[in-house]
């Protein structure tokens, strides 16, 4: 599957434009996915995996419920046990599973 340069998703009567470039996260949403860009939220019927395999290079899948910018990324933190988050430039936080955990701290490090 080819990238893209952004979404265009139907909000009601309109559509919302979402560059790639400002997309922060996305997560699995009720059989779709969630996508957040700067202060917007919008929902899409694209599973995320579909959704995941159309992102270019810099984003990152973390859990099996969420992919990332890696530009956005300011931190990786340990919560509770083994459990990690990833911090983002807007605060927003978002769970990083122990099996992606490695590939992010590589791909962090790399400047991926």
């Amino acid at each position: 599957m080819s990238t893209v340069a952004r979404f265009v998703i139907r909000d009601g009567p309109h559509q919302v434009v979402i560059p790639i470039e400002t997309l922060d996260y996305a997560m699995a949403h009720r059989g779709g996915s969630m996508l957040k860009a700067g202060k917007t939220k919008c929902r899409m019927a694209r599973t995320l995996t579909a959704l995941a395999a159309s992102l270019p290079v810099g984003f990152l899948r973390v859990h099996r419920s969420a992919v990332v910018n890696l530009d956005r990324v300011r931190r990786v933190e340990l919560c509770a046990g083994t459990a990690h988050v990833a911090i983002l430039s807007d605060g927003s936080r978002v769970r990083v599973s122990r099996r992606h955990y490695r590939r992010l701290c590589v791909s962090l490090e790399e400047g991926e």
